[in-house]
């Protein structure tokens, strides 16, 4: 769970109706604010979006990983006692 920021602003969104129900009725059961479920729902999207950049990014230097003899030089000492 993200560490609460202190500082807060406001700002105004238009939902649907349906949207509107799902927020009061999930806030509710959790006993939170209706905007506290928002801000919760955001932090959560952007750990989401944070964690797909960093899969992204490992999944584009797989390959380098496995075919560049400079590093797989590394993974020969795996395993190896240091001293």
């Amino acid at each position: 769970m993200p560490v609460k920021e202190r500082k807060t602003a406001r700002f105004n969104i238009t939902a649907t109706e349906s949207q509107k129900e799902y927020v009061e009725k999930h806030a509710t059961e959790l006993g939170i604010s209706a905007s506290e479920f928002i801000g919760n729902l955001i932090d959560s999207h952007r750990d989401e979006m944070k964690n797909e950049m960093l899969r992204r990014a490992a999944q584009s230097l797989l390959d380098e990983y496995k075919n560049n003899r400079e590093l797989t030089a590394f993974t020969a000492m795996d395993g190896e006692p240091f001293l």
